[in-house]
């Protein structure tokens, strides 16, 4: 179909979307949410693959996912976080403030990649949206990473939300454990820097696959 569209803004689609993000593009486990949990030979070839493509995608490809649907916008968002692509920056920026359904999890882990005070800022800006709106997910792992670079830092904004009887406590997803969710932060870090998560001995012990289930041989990593 791409050969045949004399359009190249939707030939630029069709072949982002068909090499990262279909069915046999590469990056099936940013939905599942296996990566964490892959055997180490397949961890290891998912994070070269993954920091490869991340350099080498363009700004234009990159920029092209994060306009498309949720899977686009996912895939996009884990390339600029393993890639700390700051010339995305912007485009965060403005992401953190758009009234889309998605759930923001992604963009805070992208805003934590790239670690610099405007992505605690692009953070601050989502939660002072995303708090009051009621998102069901995109709260959590947005103040945690928003936590997390406080302390790497050395900068206080999360305190605006944490503060007794401020955004965080009137926010009816509150009962999310934050030191938990730090955790899943420096998790998620270390799979995007090349290192394996802490956690993964813990998943893959707990048999967060059921007996039988094929999906380490998904995706086709070419």
């Amino acid at each position: 179909m791409e050969t045949l569209t004399r359009q190249p803004d939707i030939a630029l689609e069709l072949r982002v979307t068909r090499r990262y993000v279909k069915a046999h593009g590469r990056y099936w486990y940013v939905f599942t949410g296996a990566a964490l949990a892959l055997p180490l030979p397949r961890l290891r070839l998912f994070q070269r693959r993954l920091r490869r493509d991340a350099r080498r995608a363009t700004v234009r490809e990159l920029e092209t996912l994060l306009r498309l649907g949720w899977r686009e916008r996912a895939v996009g968002l884990w390339l600029v976080a393993a890639g700390r692509r700051a010339d995305l920056r912007t485009r965060l920026a403005e992401m953190a403030v758009e009234d889309y359904p998605d759930d923001p999890s992604n963009l805070a882990l992208a805003a934590a990649c790239l670690g610099e005070d405007q992505d605690a800022r692009t953070l601050v800006r989502y939660l002072r949206i995303g708090l009051p709106r009621g998102d069901e997910h995109g709260p959590h792992l947005a103040l945690a990473a928003l936590v997390h670079l406080d302390g790497r830092l050395g900068t206080r904004h999360a305190q605006e939300f944490l503060t007794a009887g401020g955004p965080w406590e009137r926010y009816a997803g509150r009962t999310a454990d934050l030191g938990e969710l730090r955790r899943s932060i420096d998790d998620y870090l270390a799979l995007f820097s090349g290192g394996c998560p802490a956690s993964r001995d813990e998943l893959v012990g707990r048999g967060v696959y059921p007996p039988g289930w094929r999906g380490w041989h998904l995706p086709p990593l070419y």
